[in-house]
């Protein structure tokens, strides 16, 4: 996404209803009553558009984003987008020392666990690991950071209203969609509007109950046409080509 738009973004044209009602939903964050909303279409139909121009725009109230993506080549990688995540969140880089992450994750959260701060460094960095954390079985590895996550990101919230984004939930794994879901599942009891977008395939369809599902159709006609005048111009001539 982020190269699409640097190079340069079409009109954006037949969406203003979509980004209205996630301007609803923040709104709703912010009055305590948290909100999480699944962006599903098929491949092309607009739902980065949707997100981003929401994101974006310099009318909106100024907020806390996290935004993660991933890629259709990070289908089996786990964790990777919530690496990315916390990775933001703690302002930290790959190749950080061990020293500089784990006072990162201090500094910011002081009420974690020695077990939060096991699991959120080994999310930050998959390459860490202590002797308590080695001893674990991976599934119970993965479980604290999962819990660790969710608890972190519920303490955020706790000192200001934010968005936390997912995109691409068709490309994520299976622990990292879970993860989502238990933020999910939560969502109304805490300051956070958490949006993802996704395909309609089964891993994203499986979100379902705990979402408010946004279906994000093709343009219509007169939408088209709209944004097909502002791309090409409005000569008679362009009308075959349209």
């Amino acid at each position: 996404w982020e190269m699409r738009a640097q190079s340069g973004l079409t009109s954006f044209v037949g969406r203003e209803e979509e980004v209205d009602r996630l301007v609803d939903a923040w709104r709703s964050a912010t009055r305590s009553a948290g909100r999480a909303v699944l962006l599903v279409g098929e491949p092309g139909v607009g739902k980065s558009r949707i997100l981003h121009e929401f994101l974006g725009s310099s009318s909106r109230l100024a907020r806390p984003i996290r935004l993660a993506a991933s890629a259709s080549y990070e289908t089996h990688s786990i964790f990777l987008a919530v690496s990315r995540l916390m990775r933001q969140w703690f302002d930290v880089s790959e190749g950080d020392s061990a020293e500089t992450i784990a006072l990162s994750i201090g500094r910011r959260w002081k009420s974690g666990s020695a077990d939060d701060y096991r699991a959120l460094h080994s999310l930050i960095d998959d390459t860490w690991s202590d002797d308590t954390w080695r001893a674990l079985e991976p599934a119970n590895r993965r479980e604290l950071m999962i819990e660790a996550a969710v608890r972190f990101i519920h303490a955020e919230a706790e000192q200001a209203p934010l968005i936390v984004a997912f995109e691409d939930l068709h490309w994520m794994d299976a622990a990292t969609v879970e993860l989502i879901r238990r933020l999910a599942v939560d969502s109304k009891a805490h300051r956070i509007l958490l949006l993802c977008t996704g395909r309609p395939e089964p891993a994203v369809q499986a979100l379902a109950p705990w979402f408010e599902t946004m279906a994000v159709e093709s343009l219509n006609d007169a939408e088209a046409g709209i944004f097909l005048d502002r791309l090409l111009g409005t000569a008679p001539e362009l009308g075959q080509l349209k």
